[in-house]
């Protein structure tokens, strides 16, 4: 249990600050709200997949002395203001310590969840002006998963916001803020590049989620099919394209599949596209430089070919 003595910050508009909180269980944690002398209005809010983060631009209080708690549905939120930055630092070790390591049987349509939890995801508003929501992330062993609440049912964990396969998707390292750290994501898509940039509390949780993520996706590109063929036009013909697990790069002509040509990823000395419909690839002296226009997902194929490449080299 802890409260505060000191007197609260300047009251904002919108917003209730809590006078006392106390872990009722292991399950929930209690609040307590005071209205007016002698009275008060107290509120449970469970601590199961629940976010716990700090900061909150709407008191004039520092950073570290106030708390953001999440319900785990997203449609309760309070801010906590302690007395010290070491207050709501207890406070946070035993919420994180009750988020469950794994999903429960059946989650993200039967996929093994690496890891889960909360982060706070970048945002524009219409002005522009960037900001932060919550926002509920599980890898898997093929995707990367992004939900606006905590899933609570096998319905809820097949229907994510954002749903972005490990093969086509690049961690992207971010300078440290003042007071948290941040990471992005890219990932090619048929829609060309959508990126992602998240904000996480602790180093700790900067090294755990991008640890995840980088050994997810190469696991995965030996888990995946082995084979990804790509429609391509070269001079004088149409063409596929065709990225090969283990054996490399080989292009065969589109109507009878006659191959025109195979070399392993180690002939490649460097790539480059024009961000649009065109991609080069430079084999040096075995093979005349070629290039094709790819479709569509020509933001795709670069991708998986740097994740193919990237185990390879760890391997």
């Amino acid at each position: 249990n802890s409260s505060s003595s000191s007197k609260p910050p300047a009251a904002v508009a919108g917003v209730s600050f809590i006078s006392s909180f106390g872990l009722v269980n292991d399950r929930r944690l209690q609040l307590c709200r005071e209205l007016s002398a002698g009275a008060g209005e107290r509120r449970s809010v469970p601590l199961r997949l629940s976010y716990l983060c700090r900061g909150a631009s709407a008191c004039r209080t520092p950073a570290a002395a106030v708390w953001e708690l999440h319900s785990p549905c997203c449609k309760r939120s309070c801010l906590a203001a302690l007395p010290d930055a070491r207050t709501g630092q207890r406070l946070d070790r035993p919420a994180d310590c009750r988020l469950p390591g794994r999903a429960e049987s059946g989650a993200a349509g039967q996929q093994e969840v690496k890891q889960m939890g909360w982060l706070a995801e970048q945002v524009h508003d219409d002005s522009g002006h960037p900001g932060w929501r919550p926002a509920f992330c599980a890898i898997s062993d093929r995707d990367i998963l992004l939900y606006e609440a905590a899933p609570a049912s096998r319905e809820a964990w097949s229907s994510p916001m954002h749903q972005h396969p490990l093969l086509a998707t690049r961690l992207v390292p971010t300078a440290r803020q003042a007071t948290y750290w941040l990471f992005g994501t890219r990932t090619g898509g048929r829609l060309g590049v959508e990126a992602h940039v998240f904000r996480v509390e602790t180093e700790a949780d900067l090294a755990a989620w991008s640890r995840t993520l980088v050994d997810a996706a190469r696991t995965r590109r030996w888990r995946a099919p082995r084979r990804w063929p790509w429609p391509a036009a070269t001079p004088g013909t149409t063409a596929a394209l065709v990225l090969h697990a283990d054996c490399g790069f080989s292009m065969r002509e589109a109507a009878s599949g006659r191959q025109l040509w195979c070399l392993p990823y180690e002939s490649l000395r460097r790539s480059a596209d024009d961000g649009q419909r065109l991609a080069w690839l430079d084999f040096g002296e075995q093979q005349a430089s070629s290039s094709w226009t790819c479709s569509a997902v020509r933001s795709r194929f670069v991708f998986i070919l740097h994740t193919i490449l990237s185990s390879k080299l760890h391997r």
